[in-house]
């Protein structure tokens, strides 16, 4: 087996990278800098010309390539990065005879999210356009993700992996941490209303790996291990980390009030926090999710929530110590 990675300095990535390593599993990671280390292949996403020879030495890809923005400014960057990136490897995946598997990396938020606080998500449901029109990112990886069952060759089997939120230590860029950076920066004085669900990025990158070799053909797979409202998200960092846990939650309509007024761009300012209006429209809503399939086809057996959650947070309070140093 030999694997061509895309994404491979990510915060999935990187932990990709290490469970193909510790496995002893040949790859190749597709990179936009030039690295030092001859596994890395200097490419364009968007130009399969400059990675087509790499990708013909491999028979299994892993497509982890992303960017998280939610504000509508990043619209045109979410459709380059997710679709447009995506439909030039499946037009290099077209060209391509030795490639036998395709392990995509997608999101919960294309299936697992509603309005409703009782609803838990599976792979069964269809996807909630009507709410993920509104929103840059999650609206740029459905279209992708119907696009590789679409469009991806009958002789490369898909598996379609779909995690929530990623923590876990390690996330440098803190695209990925941001709810709880935020949290620990006091600039959360009201909880959300809605509800998350999260994943351990090392736990994701291990069924990833996984997925190289088990899960059904074109079958998605929602990975999550801990469904909270995000009241009780916050309660459980306050223990952690002894910062305080916000007093109440907002009222259950902030997020619809929000979305009909799209001109109050700066509403965190307003109250003297980094908090964006995006931010709260989608902590408005409950993102919860069924793993049962995951488990029972890809050995998805996540750790402790609460230890990812102290292990996060461990990891950003070393990060602002070593700012200070």
């Amino acid at each position: 087996m030999k694997v061509f990675l895309t994404g491979a300095t990510g915060f999935l990535g990187t932990q990709i990278r290490r469970v193909l390593e510790e496995q002893n599993i040949e790859y190749l990671a597709l990179s936009r800098s030039k690295k030092e280390d001859n596994r890395f292949i200097q490419g364009d996403l968007l130009d399969p010309q400059t990675y087509a020879s790499a990708l013909a030495e491999c028979n299994k890809v892993i497509h982890a390539a992303g960017e998280v923005a939610h504000d509508e400014e990043s619209t045109h960057q979410m459709w380059k990065i997710h679709v447009r990136g995506t439909k030039a490897l499946l037009q290099a995946l077209k060209e391509n005879e030795s490639v036998q598997r395709l392990v995509f990396l997608s999101t919960s938020g294309t299936i697992a999210v509603s309005e409703d606080a009782e609803y838990l998500g599976t792979e069964l449901d269809t996807p909630p356009f009507n709410l993920i029109k509104k929103w840059p990112y999650y609206r740029a990886k459905l279209f992708a993700e119907q696009m590789v069952f679409d469009e991806l060759p009958s002789r490369i089997k898909l598996i379609c992996l779909n995690p929530s939120l990623l923590l876990g230590p390690d996330d440098h860029k803190g695209d990925s941490l941001k709810p709880v950076q935020l949290f620990l920066d006091k600039q959360i004085p009201l909880s959300p209303s809605g509800g998350l669900s999260f994943a351990d990025v090392r736990d994701v990158a291990d069924t990833v790996v996984n997925a190289l070799s088990k899960g059904n053909d074109r079958s998605k797979y929602l990975l999550g291990s801990c469904n909270l409202k995000f009241h009780a998200f916050y309660q459980k960092l306050s223990r952690i980390s002894g910062v305080s846990a916000p007093l109440a939650p907002l009222p259950k309509q902030t997020h619809k009030i929000l979305g009909w007024f799209p001109k109050w761009k700066n509403i965190g300012e307003m109250v003297g926090i980094d908090l964006q209006r995006e931010d709260l429209i989608l902590a408005g809503h409950y993102w919860y999710v069924d793993s049962s399939r995951a488990k029972a086809e890809l050995d998805w057996n996540p750790r402790d929530p609460l230890r990812t959650l102290e292990e996060s947070v461990h990891f950003l309070q070393q990060e602002r110590f070593a700012d200070f140093i």
